[in-house]
């Protein structure tokens, strides 16, 4: 199922594993061991969009390995709340990354304007991304230098300089701000590209094994319709059926799974859009035989034209491309946080 975007919320989850420290509540204090007292030579930071940690007791007896492994012999701290309204992925991993809120460390949306164009927070002009293939250095690439504040990676290395700080997520408004300004590596999906990349803001060349990783393991073997491996279990711990009110369909798939992937969403998000815009429809035969020339050449789905708007009488209806591009404009941006 997928929530509705405007309902969606941004809920983050830190997870500290440390063998020897007793489970402990809101209220209680763990006492310290030997363990808990040595440094640790390795912390991992997950934060998970859109897992609340009431989740966890809710779904207790269905959950096995490494989230299971946490909660039996981790620290649960469970009423964590942001200081301030709802958040999205850019101010909430800026703020987790930080301790510090919106206010302060500057990060207040996913995207902003600047100069009349809406823009990611993360973009950034100066620098360039990696082309995988080629190791190529593409104009626009992303990173932290909207941040105002230090953050994990900073205090890290001013502890420790010989630390390495690494983040990798899906999103690169995700990894660049995870970990404050001077990480020392942040990785992102490239879509694009179907890779990990990063931007010179991170490194001089691409990492040596990024390009036999992608190759190895190419995201369009994922494109397959998707099963519940256990219908009932699902059924059991969401507590409803597929496809119910307030679901949305951001990528025009459907809202009840198992759907099945659009054969070609776009060629390239830099130059032109699909060149054959039926490809992107979920229902082509809905689509009308008579669209303005921009319509008929521009995929209503895609990133690039999901901010354009028409006005034609050509393009007006329920069914129609114009439309298409408009509810795309709200779901696309709600549903990626």
């Amino acid at each position: 199922m997928r929530p509705h975007p405007p309902l969606a919320l941004c809920a983050a989850g830190l997870a500290t594993l440390l063998a020897a420290c007793p489970r402990g509540t809101d209220t209680a204090t763990p006492t310290p061991t030997t363990a808990a007292a040595t440094r640790p030579k390795l912390v991992v930071l997950v934060v998970i969009d859109q897992l609340p940690s009431w989740s966890f007791d809710r779904d207790r007896d269905d959950l096995a390995g490494g989230i299971a492994g946490l909660l039996d012999r981790g620290a649960l701290w469970p009423k964590a709340r942001y200081p301030y309204a709802t958040t999205n992925t850019a101010p909430g991993h800026a703020t987790i990354g930080s301790g510090t809120t919106p206010s302060e460390h500057g990060i207040i949306a996913n995207r902003w304007y600047v100069e009349g164009q809406r823009v990611g927070v993360d973009r950034d002009d100066a620098v360039a991304q990696f082309g995988v293939v080629d190791g190529a250095r593409h104009r626009g690439g992303a990173s932290a230098h909207h941040l105002q504040v230090p953050g994990i990676a900073d205090a890290l290395h001013a502890a420790a300089p010989a630390g390495k700080a690494v983040a990798i997520a899906w999103k690169p408004r995700a990894a660049v701000l995870m970990l404050g300004q001077h990480p020392d590596l942040a990785l992102w999906f490239d879509a694009e590209q179907g890779a990990m990349t990063t931007s010179t803001a991170y490194a001089d060349r691409l990492p040596a094994w990024v390009a036999p990783l992608a190759a190895a393991h190419p995201p369009s073997a994922l494109l397959q319709p998707w099963h519940a491996d256990d219908a009932e279990a699902l059924a059991r711990m969401t507590g409803r059926g597929d496809d119910q009110d307030g679901e949305g369909d951001p990528a025009g798939l459907g809202a009840r799974f198992p759907t099945i992937p659009a054969p070609r969403r776009h060629r390239s998000r830099r130059s032109a859009c699909c060149p054959r815009p039926t490809a992107c429809w979920s229902t082509p035969q809905s689509r009308p035989s008579t669209v303005s020339s921009w319509a008929a050449t521009r995929c209503p789905i895609c990133w690039r034209c999901r901010s354009r708007r028409t006005t034609t009488p050509a393009t007006r209806g329920a069914r129609n491309p114009g439309n298409a591009a408009r509810t795309c404009s709200t779901s696309i941006a709600g549903s990626h946080g």
